[in-house]
């Protein structure tokens, strides 16, 4: 077991961990209403640099190399930074 900062493309589950905390936020953050859209737009977000749901923002849980469970963290003060 382990918390760790999530790495760009290595957090496949990490869409679905934020789709069940938000659900209708979710739809609304991404514009789409099918959940297969909703989870690959999140995975784009996430897979940023620079954006809300960055990968740089969000710290994981992991049990047997797995996420399980995520922090996701961000200055509010750097929100138009991150929603640019």
């Amino acid at each position: 077991m382990m918390i760790k900062q999530a790495q760009k493309n290595q957090n496949p589950n990490l869409p679905i961990l934020i789709y069940d905390a938000i659900k209708d936020i979710a739809h609304t953050l991404t514009g789409e209403d099918e959940i297969d859209k909703v989870l690959s737009t999140l995975d784009m977000y996430i897979n940023m640099d620079v954006n809300r749901l960055s990968y740089n923002n969000i710290w994981i849980y992991e049990i047997h190399n797995q996420a399980v469970g995520l922090i996701l963290a961000y200055d509010s003060n750097d929100l138009k930074r991150l929603d640019a």
